[in-house]
């Protein structure tokens, strides 16, 4: 029932004659809200934007958490009322027909949550704050005070209902299926009676039988029997399986400049092979991973081909197959960087890549080029090769190289990658000791795992990569060192709206097997700059020399903590503390000086990953060696 409306009273009126105004003035209002074009009286909603609205909200009663923790928020997801708050209708009779409305909608919500017996009403609460000018001005100087209204549902649920029996049965010939148990579908005895737990054991059911031949399979007749006594749902669920098939020739249609036997190898499919809805999405997943193609659809049967088998057409729509790009980035101790690549991912008409990038800075110019073939001798295995050309010149050494790799890289799952092979590497490196040339054999071995939900913007997750390259100085015979190398980083949403991610990162690595001054500087360790601490000028985070120039190390231990707050719409806070260090010895020591950066930044999202702008700060400034701030400008995240 509805509330009764407290009047504030105005001292310069009679009382018979403010409350005749008032009848007037209600009167008024619902003959011009509630008129349609003919001037007849209509209860339903008024879709025009014009007038004055009714604000509300919307409550829930009579709900215990302990019960069903989620049971508000499904009713609130039901509810047309609550859906609708930013459209506040132009008066109360309209709100109260959303709220009843929304009452058998409501019960069939606690049904469908196991609470058979529930029943909801509702009423209208209103809170009067103050008087208002009429709207329209010289009619009436008050109608109504203005009302904080809330619709408020009394939820009564009852008590939940629980499963009781389950069984599966076969409708038709069963074709050689067996299916499921019900307690492998997770219909478990005793667990609340809920609508949903049904439907999710049924599209189980389908899905099983599909991974074992039978793609005509349907559902037969569902029944669910309530005892009103007990407070138990027995529930009967049916299956068709429909006949038993194995794949026909599997086809790809649509492409124009792929190999087509490049195509077939990738799908995996043999013919005369059982029939397996895996297999189909795992084929349509290796075609989309070939970055060859812009959509892949799958088309099954209706019905088997002449010779009996199942047949399964996967249509393609090309992509171009060439890329350019190019970007720009600034930090304070390196000045501004471009970076320019060239892609062409069919270079020779079988899905080989061949990615060309370049980089231009004050510390670094380079220019790279790597070529993969894929599905070299058995699936998932790929050729990689590339070579190099790079120029550095840092406070650390001024170097100039080239270098030439081989190896394979297969990937064992969607998330780990593995790979090894060799390099060779030719360089002169000038660190202030004098100049010397090394030619390194090395003999790289890696592994990538990635858990995150994000190439370039990652929320939730985790990844972690590592690298070991036993390396012989082919120049200088007797030189043997084993590089070594471990990142990981980790990622926690703890909201969604707005965002808010948590991000850690942590590094360490060692080389082991000689002396520093026997390694090249170009190869030892170094800390500091914005892709490690941020707030320490590169480099410099580590043993320095007496004129303060970085001498690099045969260790490195990093973290960073950052926090990701979006603050508007495709803008980003974030606030961030970077420490650690390089050290001479293979191991780290403790002992030693670490530095620590903070600061802040801002991310403004794209489409094509955060475009970052962070200013971080030495947390204890050295003098003669830090500088005050440094700013870093780059695209995507700085972990």
């Amino acid at each position: 029932m509805a509330q009764p409306v407290a009047l504030a009273p105005s001292w310069d009126r009679p009382a018979w004659l403010r409350r005749g105004l008032r009848v007037v003035a209600v009167g008024l209002a619902l003959l011009t809200t509630g008129c349609g074009a003919n001037g007849l009286p209509f209860l339903g909603e008024d879709q025009s934007t014009a007038g004055p609205r009714v604000p509300y909200a919307v409550l829930f009663e009579g709900i215990d958490q302990a019960d069903d923790p989620g049971l508000e928020a499904f009713l609130r997801g039901t509810s047309n009322a609550a859906q609708s708050t930013d459209r506040p209708p132009p008066s109360l009779l309209i709100l109260r027909n959303r709220a009843r409305d929304d009452v058998p909608r409501l019960v069939t919500a606690l049904q469908a949550r196991g609470f058979y017996d529930g029943s909801v009403d509702f009423r209208i609460d209103q809170d009067v704050v103050e008087e208002q000018p009429a709207a329209a001005e010289g009619m009436l100087d008050t109608i109504l005070g203005t009302a904080a209204t809330r619709i408020v549902f009394e939820i009564e649920p009852g008590e939940r209902y629980r499963f009781d029996r389950r069984t599966v049965s076969i409708e038709g010939e069963p074709h050689g299926y067996q299916p499921m148990e019900p307690s492998d579908l997770n219909l478990k005895r005793g667990d609340p009676a809920m609508a949903e737990v049904v439907l999710a054991a049924e599209q189980r059911l389908l899905r099983h039988a599909r991974t074992r031949g039978h793609p005509q399979v349907a559902l037969g007749q569902r029944r669910t029997i309530i005892d009103r006594d007990t407070r138990r749902m027995d529930v009967e669920l049916a299956i068709r399986p429909g006949p038993r098939f194995t794949f026909a020739e599997p086809e790809v249609t649509g492409q124009t400049e792929v190999d087509d036997a490049f195509l077939r190898q990738r799908l995996l499919i043999e013919p005369g092979q059982r029939y397996d809805v895996r297999d189909v999405d795992r084929a349509r997943r290796r075609l989309i991973d070939t970055n060859l193609f812009s959509t892949v659809r799958v088309f099954e049967g209706p019905e088997p081909d002449e010779d009996g088998n199942w047949p399964v057409t996967f249509e393609v729509a090309e992509r171009l197959h060439r890329t350019i790009g190019a970007g720009v980035g600034y930090r304070t101790d390196d000045g501004p960087i471009v970076t320019a690549f060239w892609e062409h991912r069919n270079i020779l008409g079988a899905g080989e890549r061949l990615r060309i990038e370049a980089e231009v800075g004050q510390l670094l110019q380079r220019v790279e080029g790597v070529i993969r073939k894929p599905d070299i001798i058995i699936p998932d295995l790929d050729l990689v090769g590339g070579g190099a050309l790079r120029r550095e010149e840092t406070d650390a050494f001024d170097s100039l190289s080239i270098r030439s790799n081989l190896g394979v890289e297969r990937r064992f799952s969607r998330r780990l990658t593995g790979s090894a092979g060799v390099a060779y590497r030719l360089s002169e490196v000038d660190d202030g000791d004098g100049n010397e040339t090394f030619g390194l054999f090395a003999v790289p071995v890696g592994f990538r795992f990635d858990d995150s939900d994000d190439l370039l913007d990652p929320t939730t997750g985790f990844r972690i990569s590592g690298e070991t390259a036993p390396t012989w100085d082919t120049l200088n015979p007797g030189t043997t060192f084993v590089k070594n190398r471990l990142v990981g980083t980790r990622y926690f949403r703890l909201r969604n709206s707005p965002r808010l991610v948590l991000a850690f990162r942590g590094a360490a690595g060692a080389i082991i097997g000689a002396d520093i001054e026997n390694i090249p500087a170009d190869e030892r360790f170094y800390a500091g700059g914005g892709g490690s601490i941020r707030g320490v000028p590169f480099q410099s985070a580590g043993p320095l020399d007496d004129d303060n120039d970085p001498t690099g190390g045969r260790s490195l231990l990093e973290g960073s903590a950052e926090v990701r707050y979006e603050v508007l719409r495709n803008l980003e806070g974030v606030v961030f503390l970077d420490g650690g260090s390089a050290f001479e010895e293979s191991i780290p020591q403790f002992g030693d000086a670490w530095q620590f950066g903070t600061g802040a930044g801002i991310r403004y999202l794209t489409p094509v990953g955060p475009i970052r702008f962070d200013v971080g700060v030495p947390v204890d400034k050295r003098d003669n060696i830090d500088d005050a701030w440094q700013l870093y400008i780059s695209i995507g995240q700085a972990f």
